[in-house]
């Protein structure tokens, strides 16, 4: 998944903020996969022959085990959702900047247009209260 990375005006730039924008979304499936495997791959133990009782011992795996045995679950993990096509296309940031404009835009329209209906209401009460 590539990113991009943005500052944003975050009270009057008085404290501008980078912001990740994610290029793709994973699905539900995709997100639930994530966590199965983080719950269940990393189990951090490899043959450690028998006590001297017979049974099975686990030998914990060195840190560099564990970060090779991280790296290539992930690997095979995005390999997997990508081939399932279980990720979702996100837009570009300008594309999200402009479709927020144009919805804010909207919404100010229509909270003009609810101001003036308001204010003809109170009007038209007005002319209409016998008190």
């Amino acid at each position: 998944m590539t990113q991009t990375a943005h500052i944003v005006d975050e009270y009057n730039l008085v404290r501008p903020k980078i912001v990740l924008h994610e290029t793709e979304a994973l699905t539900i499936e995709a997100r639930l996969a994530a966590t199965l495997v983080e719950r269940w791959g990393m189990v951090a133990g490899t043959d450690g022959g028998e006590d001297s009782q017979g049974r099975a011992k686990l030998k914990l795996q060195s840190p560099t085990e564990v970060v090779a045995r991280a790296c290539e679950t992930a690997e095979l993990l995005m390999a997997e959702i990508r081939r399932r096509k279980w990720f979702v296309e996100v837009p570009p940031w300008d594309e999200i900047q402009k479709q927020a404009k144009e919805l804010r835009e909207k919404d100010h329209v229509a909270e003009d247009l609810r101001r003036v209906e308001r204010a003809t209401n109170r009007a038209k009460n007005r002319h209409t209260d016998p008190t």
